[in-house]
C-alpha cells in the first residue's frame, strides 16, 4: 500500500473558511488532523450522533488538490483561541476535489494486485541496445489482454515497464501487471460501483490461485482535455505487504492460460453474484487465523445452502410424500384426536438433512469413496456441526477428526463452484486430484 504524507489547507462541508491541518496515511494511522476549526464544523459533533462519512476539500502545500472521506473522531478547545479536530479516514482520493459522492466518477479504474502477474501468463520483452558509448533499453509491451464482459463492464490486463540504468551500465526494471476496468461505452461511473466489482475480482483471483489475494494500489481515470487524469485512490482494504506464500502455476486451481477463460471470468461473476451468501462463507473462512470451529461450522451451512439452491429441495416428491403425511394423520386420529393439530406441525417437513445433502454431493462428486463412508462422514459432519453450534470451543479430542472433515468440505466446496463457473467433472477431478487423494484416501 502506497502511504500518503501531507500538510495543507483543509475545507469542511458548511463552511467556507480554510484551516490548515496534516493527513497521514499510513499503516499505522489513517488520521487527518486539523486546527483552528470553526463554524458550522461544531455543530455536525454533537454527542451521540450517527452520521454519514464526510467528504473534506483539500489543497496540498506542493499545490495537490484531494478529496479526503471520514468520520470525525473529537473536537477540541485547546484554550489559545481555536479549537482542534481529529477525522479517522476511510478513503482518499488524491489530484482532484470532490465535491460530493455523486460525482465520485471514473472512465476508467486499474488495479494492482499481489499475485496478479502469476496468474496472467504475460510475457514482455525486453531488448538492451548499445551503440558505440551509447546505453538504451527497448520494451515492447503487449496490448491489454482482454479477460470478458459483465453487465457492462469490459476487464483487461495491462502491463507497464519503468526502467532506468544503474551502475555498471545494468538496467534495472519494474513491471507492473495491472487490472483495467472500463464501462464498454466509455461512460463515466461512480467509483462505489468499481468498488463492488474489484472485491468481486479479488475472490475470483483468490479462488484461481489458492491463497487469499489483495489489491495494493488502485488508480481512477477522468477524462481531462486531450488526455486523462489520474486520481490515486487509498482505501482501508488496500494491503500494505505482499503475501509471504510463493505462488506458481502448480499451486494454482487454474490460470489465465485457461483455454475457456473468458467464459470461465464471464460466470465466475454471474454465479458469484446468484450465490452470494455462499460465497461469503467460504471466503471468510480464508481470513487470517480464523478459528477452526469456525471453519468447519460456515462451510457446513455454505454446503446446505449450496445445496438448498442447485439440487432439489424434497426428501420424497410432494405427491408420496403428502399422500405419507394423510396415511398416518388417518391412523393416528383413529386413536386419539386431541393430537391431530400437533401431529399436523410435526408432519411439515420433507426439506433433506444437511447430512442428506452432503451424501448426494459426495455421491455425485466422489463416488469412489464409497457408499458406507460417504455416510459415515455425512452423520459426522451434522452430528458435530450441531453440537459446535451451542458450543462456545472446540474440544481438544475432536481438533484432528474436525480438522480433516473442514479440509474435506472445503474441497467439496470448490468442487461445486468449479462446475458452476464451467468446468467439466473430469477436468475439475484431475485438477484436485493431488488434494482428493490427500484427504480422501490417505487422510484421517
Amino acid at each position: 500500500m502506497k502511504e500518503l504524507t501531507c500538510r495543507g489547507k483543509w475545507i469542511i462541508p458548511g463552511d467556507k473558511k480554510e484551516v490548515y491541518g496534516t493527513l497521514n496515511y499510513t499503516s499505522s494511522e489513517k488520521i487527518l488532523d486539523l486546527i483552528e476549526v470553526e463554524g458550522n464544523f461544531s455543530n455536525i459533533m454533537q454527542p451521540g450522533q450517527i452520521i454519514d462519512p464526510i467528504l473534506i476539500k483539500g489543497h496540498t502545500e506542493d499545490g495537490k488538490y484531494l478529496t479526503v472521506e471520514g468520520y470525525p473522531l473529537n473536537l477540541k478547545y485547546r484554550g489559545l483561541g481555536y479549537n482542534t479536530a481529529k477525522f479517522n479516514v476511510t478513503k482518499v482520493y488524491y489530484g482532484k476535489y470532490f465535491p460530493n459522492r455523486e460525482e465520485l466518477n471514473f472512465k476508467k479504474v486499474m488495479v494492482k494486485f499481489y499475485n496478479l502477474r502469476e496468474w496472467s501468463c504475460i510475457v514482455g520483452y525486453l531488448e538492451y541496445i548499445r551503440a558505440e558509448n551509447t546505453y538504451g533499453a527497448s520494451c515492447e509491451v503487449p496490448d491489454p489482454l482482454y479477460l470478458g464482459t459483465f453487465e457492462d463492464f469490459k476487464f483487461y490486463i495491462g502491463m507497464h515497464f519503468d526502467g532506468s540504468f544503474v551502475q555498471n551500465c545494468s538496467f534495472s526494471i519494474d513491471i507492473d501487471f495491472k487490472l483495467i476496468i472500463e464501462h464498454e461505452n466509455g461512460d463515466l461511473v461512480n467509483f462505489s460501483k468499481y468498488l463492488d466489482i474489484i472485491k468481486s475480482f479479488e475472490k475470483f483471483l483468490s479462488f484461481s490461485i489458492g491463497s487469499r489475494v489483495y489489491p495494493h494500489e488502485i488508480i481512477g481515470s477522468i477524462p481531462k482535455g486531450e488526455k486523462d487524469a489520474h486520481i490515486d485512490i487509498y482505501l482501508e482494504e488496500l494491503h500494505e505487504k505482499p503475501p509471504k506464500k510463493i505462488i506458481n502455476s502448480d499451486n494454482m486451481l487454474f490460470n489465465n492460460s485457461h483455454e475457456n477463460m473468458e467464459s470461465i471470468f464471464t460466470k465466475w461473476f454471474e454465479i458469484e453474484k446468484r450465490l452470494k451468501p455462499i460465497f461469503n462463507l467460504y471466503f471468510s473462512t480464508k481470513k487470517f487465523n480464523m478459528p477452526l470451529a469456525y471453519n468447519f461450522i460456515s462451510l457446513c451451512y455454505a454446503l446446505e445452502s449450496y445445496h438448498r439452491q442447485t439440487r432439489i429441495n424434497e426428501r420424497l416428491p410432494i405427491d408420496e410424500y403428502n399422500t405419507r403425511v394423510e396415511e398416518i394423520k388417518d391412523v393416528f386420529s383413529m386413536k386419539d384426536s386431541r393430537y391431530k393439530r400437533w401431529l399436523d406441525g410435526k408432519l411439515r417437513g420433507n426439506e433433506p438433512s444437511l447430512a442428506d445433502r452432503l451424501r448426494e454431493l459426495l455421491k455425485e462428486y466422489l463416488p469412489q469413496w464409497g457408499n458406507n463412508t460417504i455416510h459415515d462422514f455425512s452423520e459426522f459432519v451434522a452430528h458435530n456441526r450441531n453440537g459446535l453450534s451451542h458450543e462456545a470451543a472446540l474440544r481438544a479430542e475432536n481438533h484432528s477428526e474436525i480438522y480433516h472433515a473442514t479440509k474435506k468440505l472445503e474441497i467439496l466446496l470448490e468442487l461445486c463452484i468449479m462446475e458452476e463457473i464451467g468446468f467439466e467433472k473430469e477436468e475439475i477431478l484431475k485438477i484436485f486430484h493431488d488434494k482428493i487423494r490427500l484427504e480422501f484416501e490417505i487422510g484421517v
